[in-house]
């Protein structure tokens, strides 16, 4: 996963979600957890405005459980919008989960993502590892259910398979 700062959350209680100290600035490296769930997001855009209700679900279902609690960690990115429109779409929307911004798409660049909503699942072996892409989601994501059963199955993964099918599927020059 690429190591682009974002802006750390403003809120102390979401960087402490997030296994944060009182940083300007952090990487998914830093996150606490072994999966984070990155949401790429606009906060104008109709179908991340739909995802949010399903993903505050979600965020209960991980915090309610005692075996993913503090390994699952959900984090959205909102590409091209300022903290007052972030802050406007939490209120709003009801966002329990920290959003912070990529106003220049630094990071949405680095993932080469396109439209949104697009969720990066990301898994790391422990905290502190850069972590690999396990998978991805375009669009909005209603089955709650169906992700939070995915995401307890990545706890139980080690990065490396994830690595070792990138290696495979690299062409061989001969």
């Amino acid at each position: 996963f690429p190591e682009v700062p974002l802006p750390a959350p403003h809120s102390p209680n979401q960087r402490s979600y997030l296994g944060l100290d009182d940083l300007q600035s952090f990487t998914i490296k830093q996150v606490s957890g072994r999966v984070v769930l990155v949401e790429i997001l606009n906060v104008l855009c109709p179908h991340c405005r739909k995802q949010t209700k399903p993903y505050n679900q979600l965020y209960r279902m991980i915090e309610a459980d005692p075996e993913t609690r503090g390994q699952i960690k959900l984090l959205g990115v909102a590409v091209a919008n300022s903290d007052e429109a972030i802050e406007d779409f939490v209120d709003i929307y009801g966002v329990t989960f920290p959003v912070v911004s990529d106003r220049t798409f630094k990071l949405h660049r680095a993932l080469r993502a396109g439209p949104t909503p697009f969720s990066v699942y990301v898994l790391r072996d422990k905290p502190g590892d850069s972590g690999v892409v396990a998978d991805t989601h375009l669009g909005v994501d209603n089955d709650m259910d169906e992700l939070f059963s995915y995401l307890k199955d990545l706890l139980n993964t080690k990065s490396s398979e994830f690595s070792a099918l990138r290696q495979e599927d690299k062409p061989t020059t001969e």
